[in-house]
Protein backbone atom coordinates (compact mmCIF):
# COMPACT_ATOMS: atom_id res chain seq x y z
CA UNK A 1 0.00 0.00 0.00
CA UNK A 2 1.44 3.48 -1.37
CA UNK A 3 1.83 6.17 1.76
CA UNK A 4 -0.66 9.58 1.49
CA UNK A 5 1.21 12.76 0.42
CA UNK A 6 2.42 14.50 3.27
CA UNK A 7 2.27 17.92 1.44
CA UNK A 8 -0.58 20.10 1.51
CA UNK A 9 -1.75 21.45 -2.12
CA UNK A 10 -1.10 25.29 -2.93
CA UNK A 11 -4.04 27.39 -2.37
CA UNK A 12 -4.78 30.18 -4.68
CA UNK A 13 -5.56 33.49 -3.31
CA UNK A 14 -7.93 35.68 -5.36
CA UNK A 15 -5.53 38.38 -6.31
CA UNK A 16 -3.92 35.78 -8.52
CA UNK A 17 -6.34 35.35 -10.34
CA UNK A 18 -6.71 37.15 -14.03
CA UNK A 19 -9.41 37.44 -17.01
CA UNK A 20 -8.46 35.07 -19.76
CA UNK A 21 -5.41 35.35 -21.63
CA UNK A 22 -4.57 38.47 -19.63
CA UNK A 23 -1.08 38.47 -17.61
CA UNK A 24 -1.35 39.88 -14.24
CA UNK A 25 -1.67 43.82 -14.16
CA UNK A 26 -2.17 44.16 -18.28
CA UNK A 27 -4.45 46.56 -19.42
CA UNK A 28 -7.58 45.89 -21.40
CA UNK A 29 -7.56 49.02 -22.77
CA UNK A 30 -7.14 49.28 -26.61
CA UNK A 31 -4.02 51.97 -26.58
CA UNK A 32 -4.32 54.47 -29.57
CA UNK A 33 -2.09 52.98 -32.33
CA UNK A 34 -3.97 49.36 -32.66
CA UNK A 35 -7.38 51.71 -32.23
CA UNK A 36 -6.16 54.06 -35.52
CA UNK A 37 -5.16 51.14 -37.52
CA UNK A 38 -8.45 49.23 -36.62
CA UNK A 39 -10.52 52.06 -37.72
CA UNK A 40 -7.75 52.49 -41.23
CA UNK A 41 -8.73 48.88 -41.67
CA UNK A 42 -12.44 48.94 -40.77
CA UNK A 43 -12.15 52.04 -43.14
CA UNK A 44 -11.05 50.22 -46.01
CA UNK A 45 -13.56 47.30 -45.82
CA UNK A 46 -16.19 50.03 -45.94
CA UNK A 47 -14.87 51.59 -48.90
CA UNK A 48 -14.32 48.33 -50.76
CA UNK A 49 -18.24 48.07 -50.70
CA UNK A 50 -18.46 51.58 -51.95
CA UNK A 51 -16.36 50.49 -54.46
CA UNK A 52 -18.26 47.24 -55.16
CA UNK A 53 -21.23 49.52 -55.84
CA UNK A 54 -19.43 51.67 -58.09
CA UNK A 55 -18.49 48.92 -60.56
CA UNK A 56 -20.74 49.28 -63.84
CA UNK A 57 -20.24 45.93 -65.01
CA UNK A 58 -20.19 43.55 -62.21
CA UNK A 59 -18.88 40.15 -63.28
CA UNK A 60 -18.85 37.93 -60.56
CA UNK A 61 -21.35 35.23 -59.24
CA UNK A 62 -21.98 36.41 -56.21
CA UNK A 63 -24.98 39.12 -56.57
CA UNK A 64 -23.56 43.14 -54.72
CA UNK A 65 -25.04 42.98 -51.79
CA UNK A 66 -23.94 39.13 -51.15
CA UNK A 67 -20.49 40.75 -51.89
CA UNK A 68 -20.99 43.62 -49.62
CA UNK A 69 -22.09 41.57 -46.54
CA UNK A 70 -19.24 38.94 -46.62
CA UNK A 71 -16.22 42.78 -47.11
CA UNK A 72 -18.15 44.09 -43.72
CA UNK A 73 -18.45 40.65 -42.33
CA UNK A 74 -14.68 40.43 -42.97
CA UNK A 75 -13.99 43.96 -41.53
CA UNK A 76 -15.60 43.01 -38.51
CA UNK A 77 -14.30 39.97 -37.80
CA UNK A 78 -10.63 41.71 -38.48
CA UNK A 79 -11.17 44.49 -36.27
CA UNK A 80 -13.04 42.90 -33.30
CA UNK A 81 -9.88 40.79 -33.71
CA UNK A 82 -7.32 43.42 -33.36
CA UNK A 83 -9.69 44.67 -30.23
CA UNK A 84 -9.12 40.80 -28.95
CA UNK A 85 -5.37 41.16 -29.45
CA UNK A 86 -4.99 38.20 -31.99
CA UNK A 87 -1.43 38.51 -32.74
CA UNK A 88 -2.02 35.96 -36.23
CA UNK A 89 -4.63 39.07 -37.54
CA UNK A 90 -1.35 41.14 -36.89
CA UNK A 91 0.74 39.34 -39.14
CA UNK A 92 -2.04 38.92 -41.85
CA UNK A 93 -2.25 42.87 -41.93
CA UNK A 94 1.39 43.29 -42.05
CA UNK A 95 1.54 40.36 -44.74
CA UNK A 96 -1.37 42.19 -46.74
CA UNK A 97 0.26 45.85 -46.19
CA UNK A 98 3.74 44.70 -47.69
CA UNK A 99 2.00 43.20 -50.21
CA UNK A 100 0.11 46.89 -51.05
CA UNK A 101 3.06 48.35 -50.65
CA UNK A 102 4.33 46.70 -53.61
CA UNK A 103 1.39 47.24 -55.30
CA UNK A 104 1.42 50.85 -54.55
CA UNK A 105 3.01 52.01 -57.66
CA UNK A 106 0.58 50.88 -60.06
CA UNK A 107 -2.37 52.07 -58.27
CA UNK A 108 -1.16 55.50 -57.65
CA UNK A 109 -0.58 55.28 -62.10
CA UNK A 110 -4.14 54.51 -61.85
CA UNK A 111 -5.70 57.40 -59.92
CA UNK A 112 -6.93 59.54 -63.37
CA UNK A 113 -8.13 56.32 -64.55
CA UNK A 114 -11.35 57.27 -62.38
CA UNK A 115 -13.36 57.02 -58.81
CA UNK A 116 -12.96 53.01 -58.50
CA UNK A 117 -9.54 53.50 -59.56
CA UNK A 118 -8.91 56.74 -56.53
CA UNK A 119 -10.86 54.49 -53.94
CA UNK A 120 -8.54 51.13 -54.52
CA UNK A 121 -5.72 53.84 -54.31
CA UNK A 122 -6.62 54.89 -50.90
CA UNK A 123 -8.10 51.15 -49.56
CA UNK A 124 -4.51 50.44 -50.55
CA UNK A 125 -2.36 53.19 -48.71
CA UNK A 126 -4.94 53.00 -45.35
CA UNK A 127 -3.87 49.41 -45.76
CA UNK A 128 0.00 50.10 -45.43
CA UNK A 129 -0.57 52.85 -42.85
CA UNK A 130 -2.30 50.14 -40.87
CA UNK A 131 0.24 47.77 -41.13
CA UNK A 132 3.00 50.35 -40.50
CA UNK A 133 0.93 51.10 -37.56
CA UNK A 134 0.58 47.45 -36.40
CA UNK A 135 4.58 47.23 -36.25
CA UNK A 136 5.13 49.93 -34.07
CA UNK A 137 6.42 49.20 -30.25
CA UNK A 138 2.56 50.10 -28.58
CA UNK A 139 0.98 47.91 -31.01
CA UNK A 140 3.55 45.03 -30.41
CA UNK A 141 3.12 45.69 -26.65
CA UNK A 142 -0.55 45.20 -26.96
CA UNK A 143 -0.43 42.13 -29.27
CA UNK A 144 2.43 40.58 -27.01
CA UNK A 145 -0.06 40.74 -23.68
CA UNK A 146 -2.15 37.33 -24.79
CA UNK A 147 -0.98 33.87 -24.38
CA UNK A 148 -2.42 32.48 -27.61
CA UNK A 149 -0.76 33.30 -30.64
Amino acid sequence: MQQRNPYEPPVAGLTDIAPPNTQLGASTHLPLVPRVAGILVATSFALSVIRLYLIPDWSSPLPPFIASLLFLSIGWGVTSSIRKARNWVRWIIIVFGLICLFDLPRTLANIPSGLTETIEALQTVLLVVAAILLVLPSSRHWFRRTTQA
